[in-house]
């Protein structure tokens, strides 16, 4: 059949022999052409779905035609998935031996609901939530095994949506690269990397979050009362058993300098394992002597910038309540003492066209980059308060809480996705100007360069209102 995977052509005869359809695989790819009835020409002008629907109806099997149709849709789909996952193991970005993602092996992540669940991607396969389970019962659970099957079988429905996306999209940014670190010890019986995300205290309202992450804007945005806090010093008494075996820790928001408990997870890093990687997502506008000495007490303790530009009018516009020119200072003061690890950006409609000067940044100062893909403002749109927002609801941590307030100013789209196909291929010629960087800031570009092609090429019925 015309530009369809043989694999696929293959699952419909499997299927076809199990319903005890009676015709031919001659029949089969007969039913993919049609003749033209001017000319007396054939046209191989069918889809597959065509075909499979007219030959089940032709020979009497109208009601196989639909699992006929799905079944060998699937296998086109896994033959597209393996030859993405095979383009990123060719770039080093996926690993050539299994398993393709090591998050669940590997890691906890813990988010400010009291859920724990393998990475900061995958909200929805939660492996228990403190305190109703401790640490030891989650790591050991039936739901991490779940996820560990379901992941060696390339099935990715277990929340693993985004990396899905990811691989289909050749993402080179995939989060899947970060969990490699731990690959040698996926067979140990304790996590090697534990994200710390349940910090929600933050002075910042940056316009693509949302209250789950920044108290400020649960207050003044929401108007929602406080998210109410799930962990406590039992939690940290937990910890003790697995800090000792961890490689990694990343701690996030919130700003994590402003979470008191982080504190005391870190003097117990002090005390237990003192030579641990960890890597605090901060804005940059807490730096203080407690700070200095936390890095005298864990001399691998690093910083990773969250910041979505380098000019200020653009900054302070994103990062409502940010002050660029004390964070520049922060900067500064992190470059002198080589505790500034890397910058995370997020490319939106507001600061796509100033993508050259993070990268610059970073190439001239040594620093790793870290591009994040922004699908939608973090929990939802919400109505009176995004342009175009679909709901008048926001998750509160446990239901669907109803917002009442409505901003005199609306938070502007700035989701790339939301452009017409013409700004994106703008932006497509100008991040090509940008390839000249060395790698892996090269790469970066390159996984950025994917996503929006991915935008252009999403179909018109699934692309966000346009702006």
């Amino acid at each position: 059949m015309t530009n369809f995977p043989q694999k696929a052509i293959d699952e419909f005869l499997k299927i076809k022999i199990e319903k005890g359809l009676i015709f031919t695989e001659e029949q089969f790819k007969a039913m993919s052409v049609r003749i033209n009835p001017q000319t007396g020409d054939i046209d191989e002008v069918d889809n597959p779905v065509d075909t499979v629907i007219r030959l089940c109806e032709t020979y009497g099997y109208k009601d196989f035609a639909e699992s006929a149709v799905d079944a060998m849709q699937k296998a086109s789909e896994r033959t597209e998935l393996l030859e993405k996952i095979q383009i990123l193991t060719e770039q080093n970005i996926i690993d050539k031996e299994p398993p393709v993602c090591c998050a669940p092996y590997t890691s906890l992540n813990f988010d400010s609901t009291g859920n724990v669940n393998v990475c900061c991607y995958n909200r929805q396969h939660v492996l228990g939530r403190y305190p109703e389970r401790t640490i030891r019962e989650m790591w050991n659970s039936t739901e991490r095994k779940d996820l560990i099957k379901a992941l060696s079988k390339l099935d990715f429905t277990k929340g693993c949506e985004l990396c899905y996306k990811g691989i289909l999209t050749l993402n080179k940014n995939i989060l899947i690269k970060k969990f490699n670190i731990g690959r040698a010890h996926i067979n140990n019986d304790m996590p090697t990397n534990m994200d710390f995300e349940f910090g929600t205290i933050c002075n910042y309202e940056c316009i693509m979050c949302g209250g789950k992450w920044s108290s400020s804007i649960r207050k003044n945005r929401e108007k929602l009362p406080p998210l109410t806090a799930s962990y406590d010093e039992a939690f940290v008494e937990q910890l003790k058993e697995f800090i000792p075996h961890l490689l990694t820790a990343n701690f996030l928001g919130g700003e994590p300098f402003l979470t008191p408990l982080y504190y005391k997870i870190w003097d117990c890093m002090a005390e237990l394992n003192p030579q641990l990687q960890i890597l605090i997502t901060s804005n940059g506008s807490i730096f203080n002597k407690r700070i200095e000495n936390l890095f005298t007490r864990l001399p691998n303790m690093r910083i990773l910038l969250s910041i979505d530009s380098l000019t200020e009018t653009t900054y302070n516009f994103i990062r409502k309540n940010g002050n660029f020119a004390s964070v520049s200072q922060t900067i500064d003061k992190l470059i002198q003492m080589n505790r500034l690890h890397s910058l995370l950006f997020c490319p939106m409609i507001q600061n796509i066209y100033e993508t050259h000067k993070i990268v610059d940044f970073c190439y001239k100062n040594k620093l790793t980059l870290y591009i994040n893909t922004v699908y939608g403002p973090l929990g939802s749109k919400i109505k009176g308060i995004h342009e175009n927002g679909k709901s008048p609801y926001v998750w509160n941590g446990q239901t669907m809480e109803k917002i009442t307030h409505t901003n005199d100013v609306l938070i502007p789209e700035f989701c790339l996705d939301t452009l017409p196909i013409e700004k994106l291929e703008k932006i497509l010629e100008y991040l090509d100007c940008l390839l000249f960087y060395p790698d892996p800031y090269k790469t970066s570009i390159e996984g950025l360069i994917n996503v929006v092609k991915g935008f252009i090429s999403k179909p018109t019925s699934a692309r966000p209102g346009q702006v």
